[in-house]
């Protein structure tokens, strides 16, 4: 099975702890979230990893070499930051699996939701996970357990099922990302192509998580130490 992990973001609201680090690296109880994320791979059975880095690249790559625990480790630098589609594309060569798990290098998650995640037999299945303030996060809308639409950060969320950064996607991804366009600077996002699939008629389900965090902020950070999962 193949990973595709995102780690290409500056990271801009966790500053000043990512003014020398990339986000990849922060430690949440003493262990790199992108290190936790690969254990968490190798569980799974996961034996080749593609990361997709810009922002401190190099010291990722020096920090994980090209081999970890047994995962082969290739990367590819995203040039310019124009959304995680277009990071995703630079993914399309190395992923030669019908369909491969999709990770952002801020996700924290217990352990076991991959295993759960992966045994999904639709087109596609994104991990959720029910929030108290929805606001902050793209939806998902469905019908008897199928999504029909994600609708993205809106002042009045019509659900409380927040779309997480985990996901277990079919190779028809990367046609879907080539087909957006970057319009007046506007970055090109993921859940886009996803849309744009669901429309095709491709079929997405999804797995509930009742923990994630989004390590995006300080704030996030501590919650994750004190969630008290530690890998």
């Amino acid at each position: 099975m193949q990973a595709v992990i995102l780690a290409a973001g500056k990271g801009t609201r966790l500053l000043p702890v990512t003014e020398h680090i990339p986000k990849a690296l922060i430690k949440v109880n003493g262990t790199p979230i992108i290190v936790r994320i690969l254990n968490q791979l190798i569980d799974v059975g996961v034996t080749a990893v593609l990361i997709v880095v810009h922002h401190f690249g190099d010291l990722i790559k020096n920090k994980l070499g090209n081999e970890y625990q047994g995962i082969k480790i290739k990367y590819a630098e995203q040039k310019k930051l124009n959304g995680d589609a277009d990071a995703l594309r630079y993914a399309e060569r190395f992923v030669t699996d019908d369909k491969f798990l999709l990770i952002y290098c801020d996700s924290f998650f217990k352990d076991g939701h991959l295993k759960k995640l992966i045994t999904h037999t639709t087109d596609g299945t994104l991990s959720v996970c029910k929030v108290s303030d929805a606001r902050r996060f793209g939806v998902v809308l469905h019908e008897n357990g199928i999504i029909k639409q994600i609708i993205e950060k809106s002042p009045n969320p019509p659900s409380n099922l927040a779309n997480t950064s985990i996901h277990f996607l079919p190779k028809k991804i990367f046609g879907a990302c080539n087909q957006l366009k970057s319009e007046n600077g506007k970055e090109i996002r993921v859940v886009e192509a996803i849309q744009l699939l669901i429309t095709q008629g491709l079929i997405f389900d999804f797995e509930e998580l009742d923990t994630w965090f989004d390590i995006g902020t300080k704030e996030d950070l501590s919650f994750a130490e004190a969630s008290g999962d530690e890998k």
